[in-house]
């Protein structure tokens, strides 16, 4: 469930905000692709780069906060999540993703 509630949000990520050039556009690109493909540590690689470009996108964050979760990182997962919030507080998708994972990790009742 909590799988396909994910893979439906980060479809959706590209509509939130366009790259600013061509090269941080093949950077979402490919990470959308690696992630789609099941390629996560390729896809938290690619959204990593993309986020020390762009330091203060909350797509991006939410992006490598999936690819985290994917990759069986709950911490970092939660964290990514936490910092896409505090840019971007109406991010649902970020949002549903961290009480998601703060329920699964007993942190939230």
């Amino acid at each position: 469930m909590l799988r396909v509630v994910l893979f439906s949000l980060i479809v959706m990520l590209p509509l939130l905000g366009r790259a600013e050039n061509s090269s941080l556009d093949d950077l979402l690109q490919k990470g959308l692709a690696a992630y789609q493909s099941q390629r996560f540590d390729e896809a938290k690689d690619s959204f990593a780069k993309l986020l020390e470009q762009r330091q203060h996108d909350p797509a991006a964050m939410h992006n490598l906060a999936l690819s985290y979760l994917q990759l069986g990182n709950k911490p970092l997962a939660l964290a990514y999540w936490r910092k896409a919030l505090n840019e971007a507080p109406g991010l649902i998708g970020a949002r549903q993703g961290r009480d998601q994972l703060e329920r699964l990790m007993n942190l939230r009742p």
